[in-house]
Parts: C-alpha cells; structure tokens; sequence
C-alpha cells in the first residue's frame, strides 16, 4: 500500500526526515514524496486512490539546521539569538511578556524518526500530533538558554 505524509510545515521538518532516512536508510520497497498542506482531505484522498494519507501535526520544532532569525525564526532558536545578541553586544537580555505562556517542543532529528516510523507502521488517515511530554513555561526556557551562555 502506498502512504502519503502530510505535514503542516516544511523547512526544519524537512531536514529532519532527510537527516532521519540518510541514518536510517530508505528501503528499496519505499518511494518518498513529502507534501505540505494544510487543507488536505486526507479522507477523501484515501477514499478514492486507496492509498493511506496520513496528517502529522508536530509541536515547536527545534535542532540542526534551524532558522535562528528572532523576527521569522521558531521559538527556542529565536531566544539563542537574542540572548546570543544581547551577550554579544553586552547589553541586557530582556524576556518580552510575561514569559508565563507554556510550550511543547520536539527535536527535529527525533521528529523525523518519528515520520519514519509513522510511514512504514501507522496504518491511520486520523491526524496524529507529535510533541514533547514537557510543557514548559517560555520564561524557564530563556533563562536555561541565558544561563548556558554565562562564562
């Protein structure tokens, strides 16, 4: 049966498949085509062409080859930034908000070894979320990321 993966982003997502299958490896079996949509239907897809398409929603990503631009860039590596700037500039490090609002994360290599596993073993068209366990409050999370650039 062939599987179609949809996922909602793509960019750091797709780096993290691509670093997961070059470890891995593709079996001769598999055919690899990776889409990015949204508004997929996903059941109707199954319906009429037989093949399992499958949604993933993945939490906050993060890890190698992340886009650490604080104005465009995802959560964690937005905050290395700033703190890294702000360290460099010798200037203080100022957290914007109350810094009380909870996020998930994922690492990117693990997600793609998630997408890996979900393409050969998830036999669903019902979306599944991939995401940490940890929900952690943004202010906790700046201040382990200013307290590793402390010398």
């Amino acid at each position: 049966m062939k599987v179609i993966l949809v996922t909602g982003g793509t960019g750091l997502v797709g780096n993290g498949i691509k670093a997961a299958m070059e470890k891995e490896g593709k079996r001769e079996d598999e055919e690899w085509h990776f889409v990015s949509s949204k508004d997929a239907d996903l059941q109707g897809y199954h319906q009429q062409y037989g093949c399992m398409f499958t949604s993933v929603i993945a939490s906050n990503v993060f890890g190698p080859h992340d886009n650490f631009n604080f104005e465009n860039g995802h959560v964690l590596p937005s905050l290395i930034r700033r703190v890294f700037d702000a360290k460099a500039g010798g200037i203080p490090f100022v957290i914007w908000g109350t810094g009380s609002p909870r996020r998930q994360f994922i690492y990117s290599l693990d997600l793609g070894r998630l997408f890996l596993w979900i393409m050969r073993e998830y036999n669903e068209v019902t979306p599944i979320i991939l995401t940490g366990e940890c929900l952690e409050r943004q202010k906790h999370n700046a201040m382990i990321i200013q307290s590793c650039t402390r010398s």
